[in-house]
């Protein structure tokens, strides 16, 4: 009998996925892979820990063709991935999280964008939902300015205007843009990388990063060795976005240690700056509140429906402050928004603030905040 065509050639692409505890998210992420006409060999790294986790994805390799590693503690997202590369054959390699669904051809468009424009990674086009209507938004650039900029923009008034402007304009060209774009920095959710960006040890992350920042030091190595990052519009992925089922308390733990070693990169005199800024600027300067402009929605358990009195199109973001830096991104027309609830159902607790703006003149015409409740749904 004659082997699938797949296995007479090198595949073109290595796809790894790494699971922690999301099993029930894993079967359409695979799909979605598979799916993709390409070449690949599939790679799940499992760093549960968990007999039903394990026996969940042995499940699943009885109708796909996986490779698998079943780690028998959590030893970090980027070690994982590492640990894969190290047996992958693929001509390039692609780390996704569980929560992200290829969409049609995307596999195909990195390829062709990684070869053309000669990047060492290029990240996809990405949508918070699987309707395609919220566009999520570029990554920030991760160094001691933007920290600081950020800081200072949550405590005095005119940088937090002239902050969140930039930010506003950069996710204009960022959604609006439908050739390559270059970057600083692309999300680790999922991305291509070419076998340049491999360290001389022939890993790709920094396994000293548990997790968080593994992505942001990743990019920043590429651009210390003059590789380039490329964001490829034409391929268009979804991305569930915080479905890990991690507490609050372990993620901003890892969150807060992944950003100390992360700060080892900056310069002494930048690491000085940011901790007298952090000792003095709090007691001297306050966090801002949102001022009496917005309509606070109080706790909700429902999907806000809202209303204003413009018509026409308008832009509407959802963000995690104020200042909706970052934030993902619609078009809507006319003057309601019913806030679907699927997205709704996959979005994490916590505060969250919508804002409607005029498409041209990005006049402020509403905004919005509420707390959201636990978690009810992950698919």
């Amino acid at each position: 009998m004659s082997l699938p065509k797949r296995d007479l050639y090198k595949p073109i692409v290595s796809a790894i996925v790494v699971n922690y505890q999301t099993s029930e998210l894993l079967s359409e992420c695979l799909e979605s892979l598979l799916s993709q006409k390409v070449p690949l060999d599939l790679w799940v790294v499992d760093n549960s820990g968990s007999d039903q986790e394990r026996h969940k994805i042995e499940a699943l390799c009885k109708r796909m063709r996986l490779n698998t590693i079943f780690n028998k503690e959590n030893v970090g997202y980027g070690a994982a991935c590492n640990g894969a590369i190290a047996q992958a054959r693929g001509e390039y390699l692609l780390c996704m999280n569980p929560d992200v669904r290829l969409k049609h051809g995307a596999l195909e468009a990195l390829i062709k964008g990684i070869r053309a424009t000669g990047a060492w990674i290029v990240g996809p086009r990405f949508y918070w939902d699987k309707g395609k209507n919220f566009l999520l938004p570029p990554s920030i650039p991760e160094n001691w300015l933007t920290e600081s900029i950020s800081f200072w923009a949550a405590r005095l008034k005119v940088i937090s205007s002239l902050w969140s402007r930039w930010w506003a304009r950069r996710e204009q060209i960022f959604w609006k843009a439908e050739n390559p774009l270059s970057q600083t920095m692309i999300s680790g959710a999922c991305f291509l990388a070419d076998r340049k960006a491999l360290m001389p040890d022939r890993t790709l992350f920094d396994p000293s990063f548990f997790l968080y920042y593994e992505d942001t030091e990743l990019c920043r190595r590429i651009k210390q060795q003059r590789g380039s990052i490329f964001y490829l519009p034409e391929a268009h992925a979804i991305h569930l976005y915080a479905q890990s089922p991690a507490s609050s308390h372990f993620k901003e733990s890892a969150m807060i240690q992944s950003q100390k070693l992360y700060r080892r990169g900056y310069t002494r005199w930048q690491r000085q700056f940011l901790r007298l800024q952090s000792k003095h600027g709090s007691s001297l300067f306050p966090t801002r509140s949102c001022g009496d402009n917005h309509c606070d929605l109080g706790e909700l358990d429902e999907p806000p429906d809202l209303s204003w009195n413009e018509k026409g199109l308008c832009w509407l973001r959802v963000g995690i402050n104020p200042l909706f830096v970052p934030s993902s991104g619609t078009i809507v027309n006319g003057g309601h928004f019913k806030f679907p609830s699927r997205l709704w159902g996959q979005m994490a607790s916590g505060t969250y603030f919508l804002e409607v703006r005029h498409s041209t003149s990005w006049r402020r015409i509403g905004l919005w905040s509420w707390r959201k409740g636990p978690l009810k749904s992950m698919t």
